[in-house]
């Protein structure tokens, strides 16, 4: 506070306030701070990112995922931005924005090439898009096919499409992989 009555523009001062605030967790006060640190310091990715953070937990999903947008515009390794654009717009319901931007994600990238496919089957989950995710869960089974859930999904996702060859044949190899895993053997059963 001492810094900022003598220096009111100086952007690192109010941007630290802010960090205080949220480490308080008063929302409020750490979004102003750091919207006066951005305002002071146009061009700062690190206070333009906090300022997207803080938009997210006080429920301005849309005015963060564009701070998101542009910083993975302004960067070489997106990413990481990419992500956080992508989770806002998942919380703001809007789940083919979201999924538009997963796929934006290169397969090369430095992205967790499985959980990325995790978490378009719960976008296609609430588009119902059972086919995508059947279409994942078959990528899922090939790239671990040592996690007994890839293949429960990929059997349950193609029962579902009335695919009952496919889905029996995917429990199946389950099934011989993981005798006492409780999930495949219930699926199996079913």
């Amino acid at each position: 506070h001492r810094v900022l009555a003598l220096q009111p523009e100086n952007a690192q001062a109010h941007a630290q306030l802010s960090t205080i605030y949220l480490h308080q967790q008063n929302y409020t006060n750490a979004l102003a701070e750091i919207k006066e640190a951005v305002t002071y310091d146009k061009g700062n990715s690190d206070y333009l990112n906090q300022y997207a953070v803080l938009l997210t937990q006080t429920g301005k999903y849309d005015e963060a995922a564009e701070i998101f947008s542009n910083l993975a515009k302004g960067t070489n390794e997106p990413t990481e931005f990419l992500l956080k654009e992508a989770f806002c717009y998942n919380l703001a319901k809007e789940y083919q924005k979201a999924l538009n931007i997963l796929s934006q994600l290169k397969a090369d990238s430095d992205a967790d090439k499985e959980q990325l496919l995790k978490d378009k089957v719960k976008l296609y989950a609430h588009l119902g898009k059972m086919d995508s995710i059947a279409s994942i869960a078959h990528q899922l089974t090939k790239l671990n096919p040592e996690e007994p859930d890839n293949y429960v999904m990929a059997s349950v996702s193609e029962d579902f499409l009335k695919q009952g060859a496919e889905a029996v044949k995917k429990i199946e190899t389950a099934l011989a992989k993981f005798q006492k895993e409780q999930k495949v053997v219930q699926q199996a059963i079913l």
